[in-house]
């Protein structure tokens, strides 16, 4: 008889979340809580945009399998440095950029 071989794929532990803003939201951030868009709107919070509008505008259209849009969630990543941060940083100058870091949100 032969041995089945059996993968383990091990779960990546996570570290932290990370949202990137642009440096002049990090006050209101501190204030008041990172924001889904959705939330932004309904609230006509002021902020300096950072991302690429198209991009996340296509985020109203994408919906979860409980029916809500990603529109209705903050965009945090696993990772600092990710795509977003790649493309941010080719168009702003990285003194624009903030990168907030948390652990108590896990």
């Amino acid at each position: 008889m032969s041995k089945e071989k059996r993968m383990v794929v091990k779960r990546p532990q996570i570290t932290g979340l990370y949202y990137i803003t642009h440096i002049d939201n990090v006050a209101s951030i501190l204030r008041r809580g990172i924001f889904c868009h959705e939330r932004i709107e309904e609230e006509k919070i002021e902020y300096t945009r950072i991302y690429n509008e198209e991009i996340v505008d296509n985020r109203k259209g994408i919906q979860t399998p409980d029916g809500r849009t990603l529109w209705k969630f903050a965009n945090l990543y696993f990772q600092p440095r990710n795509p977003m941060l790649y493309r941010v940083k080719h168009v702003k100058p990285v003194s624009e950029i903030a990168i907030l870091f948390s652990l108590d949100i896990i």
